[in-house]
């Protein structure tokens, strides 16, 4: 699995939890076993609850392992 689709996953998990990831910026961490998808709301000095989350993909599944949303 590459960034690409990674990021693809998540995106679609991402908007099934109502989030509109066009309002947010994207930051792609690999990891041992897979990828991190973190997302910043557009234009937030200071992030406050709601304007961030991350996401997990597990390559090997390839599948969506955790949600973190933000507090």
């Amino acid at each position: 699995m590459d960034e690409v689709v990674a990021v693809e996953m998540a995106s679609e998990a991402a908007e099934q939890e109502g989030y509109d990831v066009r309002q947010y910026n994207v930051r792609i961490k690999r990891t041992s076993d897979g990828w991190a998808i973190h997302y910043l709301r557009k234009n937030e000095a200071k992030p406050s609850p709601g304007d961030f989350f991350a996401i997990y993909i597990d390559e090997e599944s390839e599948s969506v392992q955790r949600i973190v949303h933000g507090k």
